[in-house]
């Protein structure tokens, strides 16, 4: 039938793509087999194709390569939390956050894990401690201001917008300085033009 048609084109072109992914991650690796990003990148292509031994094999390559490369810990992280293993991603987590206690992505996943979890004390203390660490940081302020929302706590939601740092000691949250000018946001931008590669059909 033209809708079995539509959907077997639909599954060549996702195969298509995915090869594109993983040529292009394995020659990423190529061409520097001391870098990290190559096996993490090879990591989420696997992962888009429901590879979950390999996929989790080249984040802990990556990792392996740079204990420090936290981009790989969150792919891993978001892997072991889609197999069920709550346990594991949320000591990946933890792990990132002894090197790194401002690292913004670890407390995200851990705050969303959490409200999964239906434990909503321990996401509110997440993104509390998450701001703690990063005053400036716009983005998880809203994240807060927006829960608070949800529980109908608006005397929280209201103190989250008074104890805003001023506008002009914000970081700039424009393309150019969130995508390009830091090492760890050039990377993120280059794992959303490659996950985009990935899962368009």
């Amino acid at each position: 039938t033209r809708k079995e048609s539509s959907a077997a084109s639909d599954v060549y072109k996702r195969q298509g793509k995915y090869k594109t992914a993983t040529d292009l991650s394995v020659r990423i690796i190529d061409q520097n087999r001391k870098s990290p990003i190559g096996f993490d990148l090879l990591g989420l292509s696997y992962l888009g194709q429901n590879k979950i031994v390999e996929a989790r094999g080249n984040f802990r390559k990556a990792i392996g390569i740079d204990r420090n490369y936290h981009l790989a810990r969150i792919n891993l992280a978001k892997l072991e939390f889609s197999e069920g293993r709550q346990n594991v991603a949320i000591n990946s987590l933890k792990n990132i956050l002894s090197r790194d206690k401002s690292y913004i992505p670890a407390y995200e996943l851990l705050f969303k894990n959490s409200l999964y979890e239906g434990d909503l004390t321990e996401a509110e203390n997440y993104l509390l401690t998450a701001i703690n660490t990063n005053p400036r940081k716009i983005s998880i302020r809203e994240k807060l201001f927006n829960f608070y929302l949800s529980e109908k706590k608006m005397n929280k939601a209201t103190t989250v917008v008074q104890n805003d740092t001023p506008a002009e000691n914000h970081e700039e949250l424009s393309f150019l300085y969130k995508y390009i000018l830091p090492v760890d946001h050039k990377i993120i931008g280059m794992q959303y033009i490659f996950t985009g590669l990935i899962m368009a059909v």
